[in-house]
């Protein structure tokens, strides 16, 4: 006697047919949330040294009143300025040091530049 067999998968076959998809969608699910937050730290990081720039132009052109903190993005930045004498009398050390606000150690940008002090005449 002969079985008349159908067409189409066994319930173990398609019970591990949905466990390998079940696996890959994990994979990759983590992998996208994995470059999402990859992305944001780069572009949290290009907006500090973006402030870092800007304080260091506002340095050059002379700015007195330089707040600690510094809105640009939509973040509250903490700007951290030290300024330091060179070996050279007309040059001046700037060392900017970004991070967002509530995290002082969370550095994300360091910028060092040098300030012309020589008095122009």
């Amino acid at each position: 006697m002969q079985r008349d067999r159908q067409g189409g998968f066994t319930l173990i076959e398609a019970l591990v047919a949905l466990s390998v998809l079940a696996v890959s969608a994990t994979f990759l699910l983590s992998a996208t949330e994995r470059h999402s937050r990859n992305t944001i730290a780069v572009s949290d990081r290009m907006v500090a040294l973006w402030v870092a720039q800007n304080r260091l132009v506002e340095l050059e052109a002379g700015t007195l009143d330089l707040s600690e903190y510094v809105t640009l993005a939509g973040v509250r930045w903490l700007v951290t300025t030290a300024l330091s004498e060179t070996s050279d009398p007309g040059l001046a050390r700037a060392d900017i040091t970004v991070s967002p606000d509530g995290d002082p150690d969370g550095v994300l940008a360091s910028l060092t530049g040098f300030l012309d002090r020589m008095e122009q005449g």
